[in-house]
Parts: C-alpha cells; structure tokens; sequence
C-alpha cells in the first residue's frame, strides 16, 4: 500500500467538524425535489454558465415542468466542460455513493432525477451528513429566511451584516422591533446591536459570520464617533440611505460590533476571496484589508473564510501573525482542489498546526456536502503523505494532524 492509500484510509474514518454551510430546513426540500432544479442552485451554475450557457437557458434547465432529459439536452456540452472543476467533482462523487450511479450525464440524468426524488424525503439529511460524511456537526450559515431548528445536526450562526447596513428606514423599524429599543439616537442604535448580540447567545447562535464584501470593501476604518453620529442621524431620517454617508456610519457600527462581540467572547466567520457568481467585485474581499480589526480586538476569534483565494498568500500571513486569526478552507477545496492542496501543504510549514480548519462544505443541499467532503479528506491526505515521504512527519503524526485540521481546531475555535 502507498503512503497516500495508507493515510487516506485512516483520514476515511476521523469526523469531521464542518465549518460552514447554508442547508435550508429539511421540510423545505418539498414534496417533489428536482435534481437539476437542486444541484444548480450554485456552484456548478458558475461554471456552465462561464462555459457559455446563457441564463434563458438556464432558467430552462432549471424548471420542473420541462422534461428532464429535454433540460440536459441544453447544459450537456457545458457540463461536461465544467466536469473537471472542483464543483463537478464534487456532484459527480455524490451520486456515485448515495444513488450507484458513475456519473452526471445525458445516460444517467432520467435515472437519477427519480433516485433522487425518492430519497429526498425525510431522514436523508441525517443519512447523508451523519452516515455517509461522518459529519459530527455542521455550522448553518442563518442567511435571508433561515431558520434555526433543534436538529442535532446543526449548530446555528447570525448574521452581522444586517447591524452594519441597514439601507432604509424599514431595515432600522425591523432592528428596533427586534430588539425593543426606539431609535432616535446613535446611542440607542449601540444599545440595539447590544441587545441583539445577547439575544443571538440566548438563542444557541454560537457566532457570527460577515458576508459584506459581495456589498462593499473590507476595509471598515476607525470612523470618530461624531462623525458617525451625523450619518446616522442622515440614515435614520431617510427613505433611502443611497445618499447618506453610508460606509462612514458602516465603519463605525462594524467597530463596535467587533468590541461587542469580543467582550461576550464570541468569533467572527468572515467571507474573504472569491465571490460566488459571475460579475462580482473580486478585490473587496482582499482578506489583508482586515489587518486592522484583527489587530485591534484581539479577543475576538477571526475565522478567515475560504482561504481568501486567490489572496491565499495574504490570508495566510495574517493567521501566521495574529493569534486571533484561524484560516478557514471552507468552499475552497472545490473552488479549486490543487490550489486548496498546495495551500495546506505550505500553511503547514508557515503557521501553527492549530490554526488551520480544513473544511466547510458551503452548501445549499447536502448532496454537495459529500461530494465536497471526499475532496476535502483526499487533500488533507495527499498533503500529509507527501510530508511523510520528504521526512518531516511520520505516520503517526500525520494521523494527528489530519484529526486536527479536519476536527480538533474547529471544535476549540468554535468552543463545541
């Protein structure tokens, strides 16, 4: 047996602590699930429509009511372009083992369109995550209309991003509802982040997560508080904040937030890199330009997402150097498989052991979880295996820290 067999074979079997995902409730999946309808909620999409589907097509594809054989005979060419992808991959693994068939292709779409209606009914979420995955428990991302359930599969974490911006006057309504405080001051509006903070503990939210940078820069500079006070009073008088000093009052509340949040001990999950879609501004998410809020609330955890590719080198120097930064490869390992393997393989000889967390699905279903999970344990291992064979780890070793990368750092980041 080779070195890489022998390892992944032991990595087969550690759990897994997921650090990310957007799973909907599993009585939302519907009475009458659609494979292609699922499977192209995202991901994938990115890569057929790069390919050159254009979005009539998909919008095709994806309806329930043409025949699913005429909907392949649409996307077959670009899917079979994007195969190799990461996120082809990762769909082509999954129905391999949870339906028995080889692969996603114009022989096997009428097949697997009714294995996957059929199983797709309750207990599939626990078969797949618990059974299949060997998943301990997942970090469900509570993004737009998600709800938190007692299911224990899942671990719940909130939202900054609607404290930092509101964009109208209904958005400050709904915060002030929400957290039982009339707002006519920038005082009062701390006081409601304050309050909504200790209510997402009360509720079992764990932590935070910031998705900002598919809206702004992540750059939140030091703003004075007088200055904050004016664009506030701007906002809240508003009917649209287009024409308020938005990113000034932005600057401050994400400030705040972040000293909130440290005193209650919590950590923060930050979306950096690559933007999901196909015309978002990739430079917002640069992870360096956090350099500042990580230097400055020092007892708060950052959870740098997705290796911040193709700012890997950056993200990576920020965990090196600050304690309280932790490099996250959730979504990256089907971003891009060898990108995320040559990643570990260097951020293991740069940065302490300890501050690596080797996966996070980032799913909408949890088909993709599996198919991204493999992918995941085989970089870990093909990674750990070349270590062993230049002589700077034995097996044993190696065993340890796979257990840490895809498991221990995560539950002491996460405090599980």
């Amino acid at each position: 047996m080779c070195t890489f067999d022998k390892v992944y074979h032991a990595v087969l079997e550690l759990p897994i602590i997921d650090s990310h995902e957007h799973i909907c409730e599993e009585e939302k999946v519907g009475s009458d699930p659609d494979i292609l309808k699922t499977y192209l909620q995202h991901y994938i999409t990115v890569d057929v429509i790069s390919s050159g589907l254009s979005w009539a097509e998909y919008a095709m594809v994806v309806d329930p009511a043409v025949p699913v054989l005429d909907r392949w005979k649409l996307i077959d060419k670009h899917w079979e372009n994007a195969r190799l992808t990461g996120y082809g991959q990762a769909l082509d693994l999954a129905v391999q083992k949870i339906y028995g068939e080889d692969r996603i292709d114009a022989n096997t779409i009428g097949v697997l369109a009714d294995k996957f209606r059929k199983a797709n009914q309750p207990g599939h979420y626990a078969h797949v995550l618990r059974d299949l995955c060997n998943i301990e428990v997942s970090l469900n991302d509570m993004i737009n209309d998600m709800k938190q359930t007692d299911s224990p599969l899942f671990k719940f974490v909130a939202r900054v991003d609607p404290l930092v911006e509101p964009k109208n006057r209904q958005d400050f309504e709904n915060l002030s509802h929400q957290a039982g405080v009339r707002l006519h001051t920038l005082d009062d509006y701390e006081e409601t982040c304050e309050r909504i903070l200790d209510q997402t503990i009360t509720n079992g939210q764990i932590g935070l997560k910031c998705g900002l940078a598919y809206r702004r820069p992540l750059y939140f500079e030091k703003v004075t508080r007088a200055r904050a006070e004016k664009a506030f009073n701007r906002l809240l008088n508003a009917e649209d904040c287009a024409g308020a000093d938005v990113r000034a009052f932005q600057d401050y509340v994400m400030h705040r937030v972040c000293a909130m949040a440290e005193k209650r001990r919590m950590f923060m999950q930050v979306h950096t890199g690559i933007l999901e879609g196909n015309s978002n501004h990739i430079p917002n998410s640069d992870p360096m330009q956090l350099n500042n809020l990580i230097r400055e609330y020092t007892g708060l955890r950052f959870d740098l997402f997705h290796i911040g590719y193709p700012y890997h080198d950056q993200l990576g120097a920020l965990v090196k150097m600050f304690p309280n930064a932790y490099a996250d490869l959730a979504w990256a390992n089907i971003i891009s498989p060898p990108v995320s393997r040559r990643v570990l393989s260097d951020w293991l000889e740069t940065m302490p052991a300890n501050k690596i967390i080797g996966f996070g699905g980032d799913y909408c279903f949890v088909d993709g979880v599996y198919g991204h999970q493999l992918i995941a344990r085989r970089n870990v291992s093909a990674m750990l295996a070349r270590k062993i064979e230049e002589g700077l780890i034995d097996f044993s070793k190696a065993l340890s820290l796979a257990r840490m990368i895809l498991h221990d750092n995560a539950k002491a980041v996460y405090g599980l």
